[in-house]
């Protein structure tokens, strides 16, 4: 690993380049973008995952960077995608996540815990996603998702 600019003026005392190894915070496996210092990799640290805390990397748990790494041939175009609202159905049940918008993370990031928004058409999004079993929905359990935006999927069908 190759630490950017930006980590080298954060830590100037730490090694400019990480070899492969225990020591190694991206883990055994790491997919360049073709964007400069920017990849999808495993990480040393779980509560990354899934979070937009690092320096723009996706992060990944090593068993799944393993997985994905094996099945992605070199050369694969990737799309990354700013996806705030995630709806999917799974074992019969509609499961939403929310994230906050880059916007909102950057205020919370600077002690401002306002409550936000609901998402630009959430209910309309739901709603298509739930199809003919709109009427299990629980739409309290949407406001709270809406509020909360912790980024962890809730049921949100009964």
């Amino acid at each position: 690993m190759y630490r950017t600019a930006s980590e080298i003026k954060a830590k100037p005392w730490a090694p400019k380049i990480v070899p492969p190894g225990p020591n190694n915070p991206l883990g055994d496996y790491a997919l360049y973008l073709g964007w400069p210092s920017y990849l999808i990799h495993g990480t040393d640290d779980w509560r990354g995952i899934g979070r937009r805390d690092s320096r723009g990397c996706i992060r990944m748990y090593p068993e799944d960077i393993e997985r994905l790494f094996q099945k992605i041939p070199l050369g694969a175009k990737v799309t990354v995608v700013d996806q705030p609202i995630k709806l999917a159905w799974m074992d019969g049940r509609l499961f939403l996540e929310i994230h906050p918008s880059a916007r909102q993370q950057d205020a919370l990031e600077m002690g401002d815990n306002a409550t936000f928004e609901d998402p630009t058409g959430l209910a309309k999004k739901v709603l298509a996603a739930a199809g003919n079993a709109a009427d299990r929905l629980d739409w309290a359990a949407i406001r709270q998702a809406a509020v909360s935006r912790n980024g962890i999927p809730i049921a949100v069908t009964r």
